[in-house]
């Protein structure tokens, strides 16, 4: 009788890296669709805003809201601090998963993290600036603009830090960028918005509104690559959460210190914010902390460019509000792209980037990290000169 060889068994690093790779496509989905919602809800507290607001506050009111939306994340920020206070029994701003490899978090590492939450809220700032400047109808294709993330990432790596993108990877980028372009430039017809607009003899300045949404795109791929540096530089996602919520208040302070102010410098009257429009500002604000945070652990993984091309899918889901509460329908051009858009999310989402031969930073055993060292993924050199 023949003897059947053994079944062949993967191994359980192969079996782990499924199971991460899992897990780094739900927070990713997690956090676009909290960033998709923050948008929504920032566009709709901006035209609620315009309309409610007379001139001579409209500038510091503006800020007013932005400032609260920054403001929101300070008390789970410092409830992070107080959680690891009470777990380590000391008070410190940083810290690593390994209370050991803390002292070894160098200034530059910090730095570069409190920056990553700086430039989240200015993305957060020019998106809302770019909202003001475009029809409601146009919600979802100036945030589809920040599905371009992606490219910046991408571009940036392969150029800059050698991370050659395989044919797999540039063929889903690619699908993401045609369905931007297609929802953002493609022609489409007027909406009910727009004739409403039109017939009240209301303008909008789209190229301004596009102009405004790069800057944001700009921001938030910056603020991308940060979180990466940080979580590559030994900082706790914990504490990069944190520190990254915290200067953010520190921003929404100073802010409300210098610029909520009338047009000739003066206070504003404590009611001038609708209280909808208040309201609106808090959940956005909370949704964003929640997309910071799933937007953190994703990238605690090795698979930067796959949490990329996920997260800055977000405007599906601004595209999706926009018919189900407004009943804006998109245009023929709009939907296309975003069903593109669509497709390339889901074949990224099923099929993630193949780990390299060696363990990533999620699996490898956890030791001192020293002064230098090198990822052992090879898909993901992405920041490894940065290392410390």
């Amino acid at each position: 009788m023949a003897v059947l060889p053994p079944p062949i068994q993967e191994s359980p690093r192969v079996e782990a890296s499924t199971v991460y790779s899992g897990r780094c496509v739900a927070y990713s989905f997690i956090a676009m669709f909290c960033f998709g919602v923050a948008n929504y809800l920032i566009a709709v507290a901006t035209g609620v805003l315009d309309s409610s607001v007379e001139t001579y506050y409209a500038v510091g009111a503006e800020w007013k809201m932005l400032a609260i939306i920054w403001g929101v994340g300070g008390l789970p920020g410092m409830l992070c601090c107080a959680g690891h206070w009470l777990h380590a029994g000391r008070i410190e701003l940083f810290w690593s998963a390994e209370l050991a490899d803390t002292p070894s978090i160098t200034w530059k590492t910090k730095a570069l993290t409190l920056i990553g939450g700086l430039g989240l809220g200015v993305s957060m700032s020019l998106m809302k600036k770019a909202f003001v400047f475009t029809s409601p109808a146009d919600k979802g294709p100036v945030s589809a603009v920040l599905c371009s993330t992606i490219i910046v990432v991408s571009v940036y790596g392969h150029f800059m830090f050698r991370e050659l993108l395989s044919k797999r990877h540039a063929l889903l980028i690619g699908i993401v960028v045609c369905g931007v372009l297609i929802s953002a430039l493609g022609p489409g017809g007027s909406t009910k918005a727009e004739d409403e607009a039109a017939a009240t003899g209301q303008q909008y300045h789209e190229a301004l509104g596009f102009m405004f949404a790069i800057l944001s795109m700009l921001a938030f791929a910056a603020t991308t690559l940060l979180v990466r540096y940080s979580a590559i530089g030994g900082v706790s996602t914990w504490s990069a959460f944190s520190a990254r919520l915290l200067s953010q208040t520190a921003m929404a302070i100073l802010v409300g210190y210098a610029f909520v102010k009338s047009d000739e410098g003066k206070e504003l009257p404590p009611l001038v914010l609708p209280n909808e429009v208040v309201a609106l500002a808090v959940l956005a604000g909370t949704t964003q902390v929640t997309g910071f945070f799933a937007l953190n652990l994703a990238l605690s993984y090795p698979y930067t460019s796959l949490v990329n091309v996920v997260v800055s899918a977000n405007s599906i889901v601004v595209l999706g509000l926009n018919f189900a509460i407004d009943g804006l329908l998109p245009c023929p051009s709009q939907l296309l792209g975003m069903l593109v858009i669509l497709l390339g999310v889901t074949l990224s989402s099923l099929a993630p980037p193949a780990r390299g031969p060696e363990t990533s930073n999620k699996l490898a055993p956890r030791k001192r990290r020293p002064r230098s060292f090198e990822w052992g993924d090879q898909r993901e050199p992405l920041l490894r000169r940065f290392s410390i």
